[in-house]
């Protein structure tokens, strides 16, 4: 394929995913996005102040949420000015007194539409570089039609934007461990950076991605000559470093980069994040649960399970048995599936 064509795809695709997220953005209010409006409007005073443990809002974090809701912010101040806000901080002073606001609300979720469009064509880049053109092209057709994935990228919320992130670095990883280009190591870790930034359950996905980085090298055949030769498992070992510090880094450097409150407090901000998602994860939700046609304190695991079936399409739910039969059906050498991948 010529570069012209890649890009008149790939810009296809960002103008029909952008299209189908803006449509309505100042239609509708959702729970929860007047938290994340008070939320942005306290973080960028606090930026504005230079009270960097000011940005710890919650542990969630939401960090990214916020940036992106600033980033409306701005582009509100700059391009459609509100006659009693004078500057950036008087308009998030004007956000914070009235954060239900849907003169200020479209343009709060104008980055994240933004974001999620864009992620899908870096997805669509990605993929194109494990899968076949039109294998590529197919996924890239489901992102951005899938309806989950629609209505939360379009919100002022972690959801869209978490999802967008963690797809980005599994992504990005397969191709780094495939390719040993560098360039893919350091996409990964600041994808699952930015992950973690947006809502801390993406913690997990952190151990995930070591495993994979290990497993890749460990399992990566020798040359029989090689076999038990010392300089060869230290050079093992070299490239193993290497590959975890190409991604490492990157992925520390944007957390400290895009959140400031870890310049001034870090164990206390990291400490708030791992605190609320044991909570979270371990106990009863604040404000309960309704479940099977009743308020509930605690739904239970089965909860989990019938929540991915309501949100799972007849499409997703066919390409997942097609998935699954292409890892246990023999003689399907084009579809070994990510190990197969991860060693090629």
């Amino acid at each position: 394929m010529t570069r012209q064509r890649l890009v008149l795809i790939a810009l296809v695709l960002f103008i029909v995913a952008l299209a189908l997220r803006l449509a309505g953005l100042d239609a509708f209010l959702t729970p929860d996005e007047n938290l994340w409006a008070a939320r942005t409007a306290h973080f960028v005073t606090a930026l504005g102040a230079r009270d960097w443990a000011g940005t710890n809002l919650t542990g969630h974090p939401g960090v990214t949420t916020m940036w992106a809701g600033a980033l409306g912010l701005l582009a509100k101040w700059l391009l459609a000015p509100s006659p009693a806000a004078n500057g950036l901080l008087a308009s998030a002073a004007e956000l914070a007194a009235r954060t239900a606001n849907l003169a200020y609300l479209p343009w709060l979720r104008l980055p994240v539409a933004v974001l999620c469009a864009a992620a899908i064509v870096a997805s669509y880049l990605l993929a194109r570089r494990l899968f076949p053109e039109r294998t590529a092209l197919l996924g890239a057709g489901l992102l951005l039609s899938d309806p989950f994935l629609l209505a939360h990228g379009r919100l002022l919320q972690m959801d869209g934007l978490v999802a967008a992130f963690i797809t980005i670095s599994w992504l990005a990883l397969i191709v780094a461990l495939r390719t040993r280009q560098r360039g893919f190591f350091v996409l990964g870790g600041l994808s699952i950076g930015a992950a973690v930034l947006t809502k801390s359950p993406a913690l997990v996905m952190g151990p995930l991605m070591l495993l994979a980085i290990v497993g890749a090298r460990l399992l990566r055949p020798m040359p029989q000559a090689a076999e038990g030769s010392g300089p060869v498992r230290a050079g093992r070992a070299a490239g193993l470093l290497r590959d975890l510090l190409w991604t490492g880094v990157p992925f520390v450097s944007i957390l400290f980069l895009l959140w400031p409150a870890l310049w001034t407090a870090p164990a206390e901000t990291l400490g708030g994040v791992w605190g609320l998602m044991t909570a979270y994860g371990g106990g009863e939700h604040e404000l309960g649960s309704y479940w099977l046609g009743r308020p509930v304190a605690e739904p239970g695991a089965l909860f989990y399970a019938a929540t991915l079936a309501l949100r799972t399409t007849p499409v997703t739910s066919i390409g997942l048995l097609l998935a699954l039969s292409a890892f246990v059906l023999p003689g399907r050498g084009q579809w070994r599936g990510t190990a197969g991948m991860l060693l090629a």
